[in-house]
């Protein structure tokens, strides 16, 4: 079970963030002394620092566990894990199953933001807003370990990545709850707005996962923009923050939708291009990240296309998006689909120009199709000399989207994405953090209680009667569009 303790606040974000001030800078250093200029300068990069540094936290424990209620007095708060399943016996160690090493240092610098491959022996990244993770390729008992070292999660001591064998694979299977493309609708209590949840990476027993993996691209809550309406153009804005960063799951996404509107190719590229090496670890098109070609029978064009129908049928895209399924079948191979994700950046007392980090993925050729192509920019523009404006209150479930030709450069939908597990998800009793069974629906499920089902394959396409029976094998379409 998660719990939050805070300590009382100490005045750790000075007023040089300038979240909260005057104006932003005129063309008035002309008027200003060499020294006050040098002052301003100063402030302006010590604020920055902390921007940056708080920016940095979000992205790191955002993979490690929820941030929901994670304010700005983070360095007096403390977290407990939900990344994977907590070891047997070491109530410290957290078990990351991943069934390939390549994943396991791509888990590590999607953490991160190193840059450490198969090869690395060891590597230790720091940062002074976070702390240290040092990782260690095994290769015995697992495939590598992560030594945690975080003021602010003192539960978490290690991350042992391992593969379903080392783990223990029984050589039988049973099916879990939820599968790729399910969705729940979710109450958010502190303002009484819905969120569409859907499920990008599925616990699935074949492949050793345990645990699931859940986007959401519904409206933010307050905790997760800031406000700024003094801007001398009299615009008012309301920019992201403190959304956190998971490539991994933002890279399930962009596949799952590929998958969907074009399961007939999604097959042909898997057939094509992915592989197994000789220890029988995934190689070649990454499938979900680490899948094996050898298991995507449970995970077949058809499984992907009776989703689709099912969404299509019943205007899930609509729902969860904001659009229809034309709108991917029409950009996923042009634009690609565009993810705003950590948060902003703009020092506004000194700056007139904000940042928004932005992750295109887009379709490619061989062991990029399947939209493995990702492209990373923070976009920057002078909003106030520009007279642009951004401000995501102004969303709606109905168009949860960004859209600015003159920020962006063309006229896509920027969909503003948060990832978190299902143990995350679940809602228990007096603001209580569940455990999270794979077997079972996420707590809190029903329509009294937080989480209402939307789209689950196991109700509404194929009545699973046993979870203890391996899943099954679709072999025809089962919904008509």
């Amino acid at each position: 079970m998660k719990k939050y303790y805070q300590f009382p606040l100490m005045a750790l974000l000075v007023a040089g963030l300038g979240m909260c001030v005057t104006s932003c800078k005129d063309d008035d250093d002309d008027n200003k002394s060499e020294e006050q200029q040098q002052t301003d300068q100063q402030a302006a990069e010590q604020a920055e620092k902390i921007s940056e540094d708080s920016r940095i936290f979000y992205n790191v424990m955002s993979q490690l566990t929820s941030i929901e209620e994670a304010g700005d007095n983070y360095l007096t708060q403390t977290f407990e894990p939900t990344i994977g399943v907590e070891a047997e016996g070491q109530p410290q160690t957290r078990i990351v199953a991943s069934n390939s090493l390549a994943d396991a240092a791509a888990s590590f610098n999607s953490l991160t933001g190193a840059a450490i491959t198969e090869e690395t022996a060891d590597f230790t990244w720091k940062n002074d807003a976070v702390g240290t993770l040092t990782w260690h390729k095994d290769g015995s008992s697992c495939l590598a370990t992560v030594d945690v070292n975080i003021k602010q999660m003192p539960h978490l001591s290690q991350l042992k990545y391992m593969t379903h064998e080392q783990i223990g694979d029984n050589g039988s299977y049973v099916s879990c709850y939820y599968r790729f493309g399910d969705v729940i609708k979710r109450y958010r209590k502190e303002d009484g707005a819905w969120e569409y949840w859907v499920c990008v990476r599925p616990a699935f027993d074949p492949e050793g996962k345990d645990d699931c993996h859940w986007i959401t691209v519904s409206p933010v809550p307050a905790s997760n923009y800031e406000v700024y309406e003094k801007a001398s153009n009299n615009i008012y804005y309301a920019v992201p923050t403190k959304l956190g960063l998971n490539k991994k799951h933002m890279q399930n996404l962009a596949e799952m939708l590929f998958a969907m509107n074009f399961s007939e190719e999604w097959l042909t590229n898997t057939t094509s291009y992915s592989k197994e090496n000789m220890f029988g670890s995934p190689s070649g098109l990454p499938i979900y990240n680490d899948f094996h070609q050898s298991k995507i029978k449970y995970n077949n064009r058809y499984f992907f296309q009776n989703v689709q129908n099912y969404w299509v049928k019943n205007n899930i895209y609509q729902k969860v998006f904001g659009v229809d399924n034309n709108y991917f079948k029409n950009n996923l191979k042009k634009g690609g689909l565009h993810l705003l994700a950590e948060g902003y950046s703009w020092i506004w007392t000194f700056s007139n120009k904000l940042s928004l980090y932005q992750y295109t993925y887009t379709n490619g050729e061989k062991e990029k199709s399947n939209m493995h192509i990702m492209t990373y920019e923070k976009r920057t523009e002078d909003v106030i000399k520009n007279n642009i404006e951004i401000n995501v209150k102004k969303l709606t479930l109905d168009k949860p989207y960004l859209q600015s030709k003159a920020f962006f450069g063309d006229d896509d939908y920027r969909f503003i994405i948060r990832v978190a597990t299902g143990e995350d998800l679940g809602i228990g009793e007096n603001n209580s953090k569940p455990e999270y069974d794979r077997q079972q629906a996420l707590a809190g499920t029903g329509k009294t209680n937080g989480i209402e089902e939307v789209y689950r394959y196991y109700k509404h396409v194929v009545q699973k009667v046993s979870l203890m029976e391996e899943p099954e094998i679709t072999d025809k379409i089962l919904v008509n569009p």
